[in-house]
């Protein structure tokens, strides 16, 4: 009769031992799943804005977004911007030179298109790809 108690005994210890090991080998294998989450989360809160003058890239910004951000104010938060009269008329200090006014600009695009309202009306949404252009206008 010990011996049996005894035995039983053993196979519950070895039983719960066993069930033990498992959970954390379940435990360990999912961790990395959560990193992987965790970190897709943060990339989808953020947006790439990169300036351009003239095809040749300035600088690349990945930046954190708030739901319903404006571009033009991550725009200002961000880099140097002056506008004048709604127009954005100088980022990081490229600006057209006197007299060409009329013939070089900035424009804009989000994920490859051309929005249709300006950077001051343009919400931005997670993982959008911003690409600010200096360029000669046609």
């Amino acid at each position: 009769m010990k011996k049996t108690l005894l035995n039983l005994l053993a196979v519950i210890i070895v039983l719960t031992m066993g069930a033990c090991g498992n959970q954390d080998q379940t435990e360990q294998k999912q961790a990395p799943e959560k990193q992987v989450s965790q970190s897709a989360e943060q990339k989808d809160k953020t947006v790439s804005i990169q300036i351009k003058n003239e095809k040749k890239l300035v600088t690349e910004k990945d930046i954190k977004i708030k739901e319903d951000e404006i571009l033009m104010d991550l725009l200002k938060d961000n880099f140097s911007v002056k506008e004048e009269k709604g127009f954005i008329t100088s980022i990081e200090g490229i600006h057209p030179k006197k007299g060409e006014e009329n013939k070089y600009g900035w424009v804009y695009y989000v994920n490859g298109k051309m929005p249709n309202v300006g950077a001051a009306d343009y919400k931005l949404k997670a993982g959008d790809e911003v690409r600010f252009e200096y360029q000669k206008y046609k």
